[in-house]
């Protein structure tokens, strides 16, 4: 970047969702790549909602993939689509933080895919919350 002194708002640089089946009321794996512009750190909530239609009913839920031990626990809350971790360390600038959960697709089709919004708040972090 060539602006000297420019203060870029916190983000996720890098958003990907992506999952390995559509067949209706099967068993899906989400995986998701995020990589802050910040460091956030420790103790920090991250929430991806919008995944509406599963089957998963809510409560705690394993994260699995490359970096799942970068998260202490996680919750899936059905009737939003919403996953939300709690950072056990700092997910650094610019570093890509891949994990995973399982979920059941929906037991009909969707009119179309999902739009997830993504954020993290802790107590020195915001991002993408309004």
């Amino acid at each position: 970047d060539h602006c000297p002194m420019k203060v870029y708002a916190p983000t996720f640089s890098t958003k990907l969702v992506s999952e390995c089946s559509d067949v209706r009321n099967g068993a899906n794996v989400l995986t998701f790549s995020l990589a802050p512009n910040i460091d956030v750190p420790s103790g920090t909530i991250v929430s991806v909602a919008g995944l509406v239609g599963s089957t998963t009913p809510s409560g705690p839920i394993e994260v699995g993939g490359k970096n799942a031990s970068m998260f202490a626990s996680a919750t899936w809350a059905q009737d939003t689509g919403t996953l939300k971790l709690h950072t056990q360390g700092i997910m650094h600038a610019d570093q890509v933080a891949s994990f995973s959960i399982n979920v059941g697709n929906p037991t009909e089709a969707q009119a179309m895919a999902a739009s997830p919004t993504i954020g993290a708040v802790s107590s020195t972090v915001i991002i993408g919350v309004k």
